[in-house]
């Protein structure tokens, strides 16, 4: 993971007006709630216009500096990924607009979701999609936000494992893989763990490479890179939750544990993440694992790798012992896909405790794993490809008698990681954290007046209602009413300087621990509630 500039953490409590309330003057929303929730979609459909029209779906603004972006009629790199995104950031913004006129009707509670996001990864798309897709969507939600921006490596497990619980109703992670995990690190290292899971909620917006984890948690018609994000920011203006599976990593070699969301890989797997590693600066992201796989099965397979091998097949069950377990490649999934058609073993699920292995023996041809890995990305499972064998264990581990170069790393959720011990201990810790999911399928279209609009707005006010919408946890009565924006004018579009409380002076995460940093500039951004964090 990359860093960025030194950044203050910014907070938003937007202070943009609704120009057309929801007119709820005839509905009760007390007593039974499928009666009036009925009556409260029918209110929200026939609200469910676009002020604003195509300004309002159109405009964005750069996160850090405020100034409005111009959205390119032709460019290259990023400014080109930006115009291929506009009609599906339209569509997620009418979405997210529908949830702010939701939320507004059923007196939601506020939300301050904390988004930790790194610029450089995805290849540099990272902060163009955070500016131009996440921010607008938690602002047109009616969502408080506070944007912290990585500045080194390790950066996220740091200011997570002591951040005070309660300080936010949502961590989001914009980034990939290895952002994710480190967050994940930072919560089982946190001194209250169920606490901050409870109160906190993880959730992972798809901006880096692979995204495994978000291709299991939103769907949606369009698979299209923008959607996938835009599908995670409406995930945290919602605020429904699942539990899902995560590998706990022991090396004997460490006291301190390891964590991964998706996979855990040995042998030529570890090799070809090692590459991979090499070839980021120099190779497309899109094409850099297949570039490695090309590179390192021609000058390394046929690859032979022997280890003692322990495992379990249920959690309950006795430990089976192989002496003599001699592999080419060995990978462990915890979910059924490594993204969105990369399936690896069909006979998991995310949230069923158990892992799917699959290994090559080393006496496989190099054409069979070519051919495998190509017939991956079309929808067949490694596990039925010519040359794999596969397995289901829930718990495993492999000592390594002696190491050399072929066998002393390992690989977590698409990260490189030496083995400091000679034994790796791999436990599939079931339902073990709760993360944000979108609990409705995004469809393609869903325009004002469509029975597709309707469907979409009955799920959303479900999926509110689920998560204490009007009912236990509502605002009350004396409490403030937030208002929701329906334009997007952004930081340009703001009140007086007179009428904007002044910003506090927030904590800062450095390297050599905490410090203090200036206020806001100009007072453009405030906070909602400070972030806190355990002394």
């Amino acid at each position: 993971m990359g860093c960025g500039a030194s950044k203050a953490p910014v907070s938003h409590a937007d202070p943009l007006k609704r120009r057309e309330s929801v007119d709820l003057s005839g509905v009760n929303l007390s007593g039974a709630i499928s009666t009036h929730d009925a009556e409260v979609v029918q209110k929200l459909v026939d609200h469910d216009t676009n002020p604003d029209g195509k300004e309002l779906l159109m405009k964005s603004c750069d996160v850090e500096t405020g100034m409005e972006i111009v959205w390119p009629e032709s460019a290259n790199g990023v400014e080109e990924e930006r115009g291929k995104w506009k009609k599906a950031r339209a569509r997620l913004l009418r979405t997210a607009h529908r949830i702010g006129a939701a939320r507004e009707a059923l007196n939601c509670p506020p939300r301050h979701v904390m988004l930790i996001y790194n610029p450089i990864s995805g290849g540099g798309k990272s902060k163009a999609l955070v500016d131009d897709v996440v921010v607008p969507i938690f602002r047109m939600a009616g969502v408080d936000f506070t944007l912290i921006r990585t500045e080194f490596q390790g950066f996220c497990t740091k200011y997570i494992k002591t951040l005070a619980v309660g300080s936010c109703d949502c961590i989001a992670i914009a980034g990939g893989d290895g952002l994710l995990l480190e967050a994940v690190t930072g919560y089982m290292d946190h001194s209250d763990t169920p606490g901050l899971m409870r109160q906190s909620p993880l959730a992972s917006i798809p901006t880096g490479t692979a995204n495994a984890m978000s291709h299991q948690l939103h769907h949606a018609e369009s698979g299209d890179y923008c959607t996938m994000v835009g599908c995670a920011a409406l995930s945290c203006a919602i605020g429904g939750t699942s539990r899902v599976d995560m590998f706990k990593v022991s090396d004997n070699g460490s006291k301190i544990p390891l964590y991964a969301l998706s996979c855990f890989g040995w042998g030529m797997a570890a090799i070809i993440t090692e590459k991979a590693e090499t070839l980021r600066k120099s190779v497309p992201k899109s094409i850099r694992y297949d570039v490695a796989t090309a590179i390192c099965v021609v000058k390394t397979w046929p690859l032979s790798v022997a280890a003692d091998l322990q495992y379990k097949e249920t959690h309950d069950g006795e430990w089976i012992h192989d002496k003599d377990f001699t592999v080419g490649n060995f990978l462990a999934s915890n979910m059924p896909r490594l993204g969105p058609k990369h399936i690896i073993h069909s006979g998991v699920a995310v949230d069923d405790g158990a892992a799917g292995i699959v290994y090559t023996l080393p006496t496989a041809k190099k054409v069979d794993l070519w051919r495998a890995n190509n017939k991956m990305k079309v929808g067949q499972a490694l596990s039925d490809a010519k040359g794999w064998e596969s397995a289901v264990f829930t718990e495993f581990k492999i000592r390594v008698p002696e190491r050399n170069e072929t066998n002393s790393c390992i690989m977590l959720d698409g990260d490189p990681v030496p083995l400091l011990g000679d034994e790796i201990h791999v436990e599939v810790l079931e339902k073990a954290l709760p993360i944000h999911h979108l609990p409705f399928m995004l469809k393609t279209a869903a325009d004002p007046g469509t029975s597709e609009a309707t469907d979409e707005i009955d799920h959303i006010v479900k999926a509110l209602r689920e998560v204490g919408g009007s009912a236990a946890g509502a605002r009350s009565s004396t409490s403030p009413s937030r208002p929701i924006p329906t334009s997007l004018d952004g930081l340009s579009h703001r009140r007086s300087l007179a009428s904007i409380p002044k910003p506090e002076v927030l904590p800062r995460r450095t390297e050599k621990g905490m410090g203090k940093v200036s206020t806001c500039p100009d007072g453009i951004r405030i906070m909602s509630r400070p972030l806190q964090q355990v002394t």
